[in-house]
């Protein structure tokens, strides 16, 4: 009986690390990291400007989300929100502290609606192609999985993000 539960709990402990993208693999490269720079400079763009990861960007992502008009804010679609990020994002960030991935408060004044419904719907093309996407793996080293998330379920996460940042 005691191997059976060894056994379940090794499972249960696979299964959680790769649903949080510890089962992916990073590409090695060949350019030599500068581990003494600060942690919000990570990654280099096309133009050979440094991406500072804590600062706004106007950048709309790589995804199915072109364009996104916000409306008034709607309590209902938040609660939502809330809901979603409780039961699929919870498990690798919080709001206010850094875990598996990055914090998320302040995120609606950091980044665009459209980047951060393309990142929930398409992260691993956000990661490959979006200069802030590929900064913020290069920062906490794990990829974002692909949740499965409709454009809907996206949108009301958004909604609940606008919640956290005083939306009102």
């Amino acid at each position: 009986m005691k191997k059976c539960f060894l056994i379940a709990c090794c499972l249960g402990s696979a299964m959680f690390l790769y649903s949080c993208g510890g089962g992916g693999t990073k590409e090695s490269t060949s350019e030599t990291e500068d581990t003494t720079a600060t942690n919000e400079v990570n990654e280099i763009g096309a133009t050979g400007d440094a991406v500072d990861i804590s600062k706004p960007s106007d950048s709309k992502g790589v995804g199915p989300v072109k364009d996104y008009e916000v409306k008034p804010f709607n309590a209902d679609l938040a609660a939502k929100g809330e809901m979603l990020f409780t039961s699929k994002c919870a498990v690798c960030h919080r709001l206010d502290t850094k875990l598996i991935g990055p914090p998320l408060q302040g995120v609606t004044e950091r980044r665009t609606p459209e980047w951060i419904m393309n990142m929930a719907l398409n992260p691993m093309e956000m990661q490959k192609s979006d200069p802030v996407a590929k900064a913020l793996l290069d920062e906490y080293k794990t990829p974002m999985t692909d949740l499965g998330l409709t454009q809907e379920e996206a949108e009301a996460i958004y909604e609940y993000f606008r919640q956290v940042d005083g939306a009102k």
